[in-house]
């Protein structure tokens, strides 16, 4: 019956879940549908772009057409027309062409750009008809074994609401047969604990028996020995105390006996046990106190190892800094200094660098463009001795001028044989170092990558210095 209850409640939590689950992929598939419905939208409103776009390329073209029909009418018309007029008309119709041109660019750049635009729509609607698809799948899965364990449900439910029936029935019974259990219980309590009691008793009487028994021979043989010593002398019947004074006397003993119960006849087995307790804590204490000089040892061990590891390290990149600064800058030294030469650990590391024709200084009292090449130079130094994967690199060769610019272009480009360099800069120097040129534009508030760039396209638009 509780294992059935227990299951009910199991088949409850899990429809409970499952129906939890099909409403949250329900949530999602209106997110979906809606997302799918607003990218639709989109590319509705891409495709009657490119179609305006291509509608204004057409009467662009027509309009140039006309423009050269113009031109060859405005030639053969050269031999009325003065010299002078001729070269006006003729500087008017390049700068109209040139325009219309230009124009015609811009147009075919953004019908280039919106394509992109739409295939990335219609990618992502790809995707989300998939999603759509596989979450379909899912609910017809849960829906399934919803219907399966609501039915199982509604079995165990009748069969449950069965035995609780047959549960009250016999509760009902069982309350005066558990008071009846109960009133025996304390009963048989109350007895036992009047037999211990009343043993206890017995034991000390028979104990006290025992030890009367005991010393009645020596008493025995102590009163004869009295009485022969006695014999001839007269006693006094007032000094000597009647019977009943006598038992007075010793049931007076025997209760101030009783008083002292109980007596703890397992004192020395508890003495015994608590003793043997203490020789284990003091074994476990040595034991404690060699794993702890173990681990003491084990301590000093790594850090020695991580000590020489690190100026293992540490030896590898200093001379690597001091190579590669001096190659970077073509000339001057720079060196890595150890605040705490004792423990490393403790102190940090000090960067010193003496550009060519200057003083040795500390790393803040370079000026900008000398940090950027010592930080660089830093870097490529661990780069020599433990190469990563790639390297992201923000325009670090923003302050530094055009000399030391190419000489970084120079290095990455050297490096880059056999590591990665994702490199972002707007330096023509470093630019026409690269291998793959990538640029990203900003229209209306959205980033768009663009591959492949042109890098004399790009000088018409913008200024690369």
């Amino acid at each position: 019956e509780k294992e059935l209850r227990e299951f009910g409640g199991e088949v409850d939590d899990r429809i409970g879940r499952l129906d939890v689950r099909r409403k949250e992929f329900e949530g999602k598939l209106e997110v979906i549908i809606r997302e799918l419905e607003k990218k639709n939208s989109e590319r509705e409103s891409l495709r009657n772009e490119i179609a305006r776009i291509e509608s204004e390329i057409d009467s662009k073209t027509s309009l140039i057409g006309k423009m050269e029909a113009e031109r060859e009418a405005a030639e053969s018309g050269l031999k009325k027309i003065s010299k002078k007029e001729v070269t006006d008309k003729i500087e008017e119709l390049k700068e109209v062409i040139g325009r219309l041109r230009d124009e015609e660019r811009d147009i075919t750049s953004n019908i280039k750009t919106l394509t992109k635009e739409m295939e990335m729509v219609e990618e992502r609607a790809g995707e989300i008809e998939s999603r759509i698809n596989e979450i379909d799948r899912k609910e017809r899965e849960y829906s399934s074994s919803i219907k399966e364990l609501d039915k199982l449900y509604r079995e165990n439910k009748d069969r449950m609401e069965a035995l609780m029936e047959v549960e009250r029935n016999m509760l009902g019974k069982m309350k005066g047969l558990t008071g009846e259990r109960d009133r025996l219980y304390r009963e048989s309590v109350e007895i036992e604990n009047k037999i211990d009691s009343l043993s206890t008793k017995m034991e000390t009487s028979l104990d006290l028996i025992s030890r009367a028994r005991a010393r009645l021979p020596t008493l025995e043989q102590t009163l004869a020995e009295m009485m022969l010593e006695t014999e001839g002398i007269e006693f006094d019947d007032k000094e000597i105390e009647s019977v009943d004074e006598l038992k007075a006397k010793i049931k007076d003993m025997e209760s101030k006996m009783e008083k002292l119960q109980p007596v703890n006849m397992l004192a020395l087995e508890e003495y015994e046990r608590q003793e043997e307790r203490r020789k284990k804590f003091e074994d476990d204490i040595a034991r404690l106190k060699e794993q702890r000089r173990n681990l003491i040892r084990l301590v000093n061990e790594i850090e020695g190892k991580k000590k020489d590891s690190f100026y293992e390290v540490y030896n590898a990149v200093k001379e690597n800094f001091e190579r590669i600064y001096t190659e970077l800058l073509g000339g001057g030294e720079a060196t890595l200094v150890l605040e705490n030469q004792e423990n490393p650990f403790d102190g940090g590391l000090i960067i010193k660098a003496r550009p060519k024709g200057k003083k040795t200084m500390r790393l803040n009292a370079l000026s900008g463009g000398e940090k950027s090449m010592a930080s660089l130079a830093f870097i490529f130094a661990i780069q020599a001795y433990d190469p990563s994967p790639f390297y992201i690199l923000d325009e670090v060769d923003m302050f530094l001028d055009g000399k030391n610019a190419e000489r970084v272009a120079d290095m990455i480009k050297d490096r880059s044989r056999s590591t990665q360099f994702i490199s972002i800069s707007l330096r023509r120097v470093t630019l026409n170092k690269a291998d793959h040129i990538y640029g990203v534009t900003m229209q209306e508030g959205v980033s768009t990558l663009v591959g492949n760039v042109n890098l004399e396209q790009v000088e018409k638009i913008v200024e690369v210095k």
